[in-house]
């Protein structure tokens, strides 16, 4: 269907062949060719009836010039080997221009001018069409509906065949634009009527149509093409789009042409000023279409223009206002006396200029936004830097800070560590930071700062500059937060640790009285009530009472055995009598598994302090207490080294494990780190489902020899 969505591979395809590397190197011969043909007969001629012609090649030398730079950044892309055609076309056009009053001047009307002329007239319409077949792909290289490939495809074939029908329809030739150009300005005199030699008088009718299309056309078929990129940008995304508002900005200037021209045929703006105008929009053109081919976030166009339409209006109403008021009070306080209006008119001026000075700089900041200087920046940051030890907030008010500065969209902070924090608007995808500085620490790099396209125009070296130095401060600042983040984390794992450990001797304190009451207490209790009665069997009966004196003893055995067996259990007598070394054996030989214990010879004969000695007892019988209630191993490995002043032990199952993460670990091993780390230790643990368990414990090593 004529004007639908289409597939764009395949209309690639059948429209024809994407350009390739030769064609490219031909449209690039050609515009060479062009240019220094141009050139020479610029250079043979008088400077007045050249620079007109040198002043109308710079856009499309601008233009040839962004297709070379085009094509060298997207070669695969069809829109910039159209532009490279464009400006190649045009250097052919200007250079035709130039040839055809030359040759026109030289030997005046002739048959040779009807083809110079035709043929002057079909380039010049293959001119206008290559403006629509670029901005009918721009920027993807692609079309989007078979009826804009039918629209650039009518305008080449239009291109040649209405200059021809044109010359069949007339009965004198019609000149080509530059030779009418020529004549206004008076460099040429006036084309008489030229009879044409293949005047068909059955198509006289076609003469009128032809010929106002051929005056309109310089209006009409740009116009179209603007139409047809409209269409395209409705149906992009955000970053085709942003590579489309690259040649709408640039097409503004264009769009002002008319309005200015107006200007200069009243008067209100001198000719060579409006002149100069439309040659600069011209250029700025295809800078544009190239800038958003090759790098459309250089800036944020849209920010630049939308404040730079803002700036210019309010700068007109501050002149407006200003002028008016200075002719109004010369009016009013000079009466009809002209001199003395006058006169006033300028005093007037002279008092208002602090008024428009001030206006015109608010205006200036409203549309621009304030740009702060470099010292105001760093006296702001210093004062954030001051009150703020978050690190998050501290971050936060760099990217603020840094954003404000250079006045960017977006500014980003992007730490090693995982951080990140932004500020301003979100950048859109697949943008790259425009301006970018490493945050650096103690000459290890801690993250990066990114800034997004300016808001104001394009970024010079003093943003980076100042970048830079917001990165140095913000690598100290940021270091000194996660210290700070450090300190406070190591406090409150410190107080936990403090609670637990008063809550864990609090559990054992309650633990012993519990197997006091619960043990030996009814033990001697027994016993006394035992004793009693032999003290009554003594005066009845005194075999029997010896006896009872005999259970008596035998129950105290008992008893005492119960005590120490409890006693054991709080801190065991081989532990303080024989060693670490002995007192994890003797507790081993009572496991009902496998006990393996690996240690250097010389720790049997060494002791240490009595608080170290006791952390690696517990250590090692509350992992003995885990294997059993909850591994179901095997084999146990208990592992004890000295090095360097440390006490080190590892205790190993090849029981099943557990996930540390799901805080699965058995007994009381929180308890014990926190033991641990009182004494200056730390604690490690290793496990994993089916993999066995791993308890490693550093301790300082104050060494005392038994001798």
């Amino acid at each position: 269907m004529v004007g639908g969505p289409i597939d764009r591979r395949a209309l690639v395809e059948e429209d024809g062949r994407v350009p390739t590397a030769r064609q490219a190197h031909a449209l690039l011969a050609v515009g060479l060719l062009a240019g220094v043909a141009f050139a020479a007969m610029a250079a043979s001629v008088a400077a007045d009836t050249a620079s007109p012609y040198v002043v109308w090649a710079l856009p499309f030398a601008v233009g040839f010039a962004g297709g070379v730079v085009a094509v060298r950044a997207r070669g695969e892309n069809l829109a910039a080997r159209r532009l490279l055609a464009f400006g190649a076309v045009g250097l052919v056009w200007i250079a035709g221009n130039l040839a055809l009053h030359l040759a026109y001047d030289a030997h005046g009307e002739g048959g040779w001018l009807v083809a110079a002329n035709l043929v002057h007239q079909m380039v010049g319409l293959l001119l206008l069409a290559a403006i629509v077949a670029l901005l009918a792909v721009y920027p993807d290289g692609v079309y989007q509906r078979r009826s804009d490939t039918r629209l650039v495809q009518g305008l080449v074939a239009a291109s040649v065949l209405l200059p021809l029908l044109l010359l069949l329809a007339s009965a004198e030739i019609h000149p080509a634009w530059v030779l009418d150009w020529a004549a206004e300005e008076g460099t040429l005199p006036p084309l008489d009527q030229v009879e044409s030699p293949l005047y068909v008088g059955a198509l006289a009718w076609l003469a009128p149509p032809l010929a106002a299309f051929m005056e309109a056309a310089l209006a009409v078929v740009p116009l179209i093409g603007c139409l047809v990129a409209v269409r395209r940008y409705r149906r992009f995304g955000p970053e085709r789009r942003l590579q489309m508002k690259w040649p709408m900005a640039g097409a503004i200037p264009l769009a002002l042409a008319p309005l200015i021209d107006a200007a200069v045929a009243a008067g209100a703006i001198p000719f060579p000023l409006g002149d100069a105008d439309e040659i600069v929009a011209i250029v700025v053109f295809p800078c544009a279409i190239t800038i958003g081919l090759v790098r459309p976030q250089l800036f944020d166009i849209e920010g630049v223009v939308r404040r730079a339409a803002a700036y210019g209006l309010l700068l007109i109403v501050v002149a407006g206002v200003y002028v008016g008021i200075a002719a109004a009070l010369g009016v009013a306080l000079g009466g009809e006396n002209l001199q003395v209006a006058a006169a006033m008119a300028i005093v007037a001026t002279l008092v208002f200029e602090p008024a428009r000075r001030a206006l015109t700089r608010r205006a200036a900041r409203f549309a621009g936004g304030e740009r702060v200087s470099g010292e105001e920046l760093m006296r702001r940051l210093g004062a954030t830097l001051e009150h703020t030890l978050d690190r998050g907030a501290l971050m936060r008010a760099i990217a603020a800070t840094a954003r404000e500065g250079i006045g960017a969209r977006w500014a980003r902070i992007r730490l090693d560590d995982g951080g990140e924090v932004l500020d301003g608007a979100q950048p859109r995808p697949d943008e790259l930071p425009a301006l970018s500085a490493p945050i650096v620490h103690a000459g290890e790099r801690v993250g990066e700062i990114e800034c997004g396209a300016s808001a104001h125009g394009r970024l010079y070296g003093s943003e980076q500059e100042l970048l830079d130095t917001l990165a140095r401060q913000a690598g100290l600042a940021i270091a000194n937060a996660r210290l700070a983040e450090e300190l406070g984390t190591r406090l409150r794992e410190l107080r936990a640790s403090r609670a637990r450990i008063v809550q864990a001797e609090e559990r054992a304190r309650r633990r012993i009285e519990r197997d006091i009451h619960d043990g030996s207490q009814q033990d001697i209790a027994a016993l006394i009530a035992r004793i009693g009665l032999a003290r009554n069997q003594l005066r009845r009966d005194s075999a029997l009472a010896s006896e009872t004196l005999a259970d008596v003893q035998s129950e105290a055995q008992q008893a005492l055995d119960n005590l120490r067996q409890l006693a054991s259990g709080i801190h065991p007598s081989v532990l303080t009598d024989r060693g670490i070394v002995e007192a994890i054996e003797a507790r081993a030989a009572r496991l009902p598994l496998g006990v393996t214990i690996e240690c250097d010879p010389d720790l049997r004969l060494t002791r240490f302090d009595e608080a170290v000695e006791g952390g690696v007892w517990f250590l090692v019988s509350e992992c003995f207490a885990n294997t059993l209630k909850h591994s179901r191993a095997e084999r146990v490995v208990v592992r004890i080294t000295r090095t360097e002043g440390e006490l080190r032990v590892e205790v190993y199952d090849d029981g099943v494990g557990f996930d540390p993460a799901a805080g699965e670990a058995g007994g009381g091993l929180g308890g014990l780190a926190d033991r641990i780390a009182a004494l200056g230790g730390a604690l490690d643990l290793e496990s994993a489902p089916n993999a066995g368990t791993r308890v490693r414990a550093t301790l300082p090593a104050r060494e005392r020899s038994l001798a």
